[in-house]
């Protein structure tokens, strides 16, 4: 994800990495762009940007759907889906809470 400019680095919507869009992608390359950095830093292995992570959607009364991806392990994409239920709300709730407590704290 770094990019043409030395030290710049381009996450998210404006990286073209071949991976999905959403928020938590971004998220898992931020932690590889934030390892990269520091392993310049402080020497060492700089942790890869893995291209597992999943995606959620919303169906309505109260569904929600999500589907675990693997984009960059093996020789082709993998994905596991879980179709809309109640259960996938929950999932989601534990989902955003997890994201919640890492960034913020308890």
């Amino acid at each position: 994800m770094e990019t043409a400019f030395p030290d710049v680095y381009a996450m998210g919507d404006a990286a073209k990495t071949g991976l999905p869009k959403a928020g938590s992608f971004a998220e898992s390359q931020a932690s590889a762009v934030a390892s990269g950095i520091l392993s310049k830093i402080r020497g060492g292995e700089a942790a890869p940007n893995t291209g597992s992570e999943e995606c959620q959607v919303e169906f309505g009364d109260g569904r929600v759907s999500w589907a675990d991806a693997d984009f960059l392990s093996g020789p082709k994409l993998t994905v596991v889906y879980n179709p809309p239920s109640l259960e996938g709300r929950k999932h989601k709730e534990a989902f955003a809470k997890d994201r919640e407590v890492r960034w913020f704290g308890e």
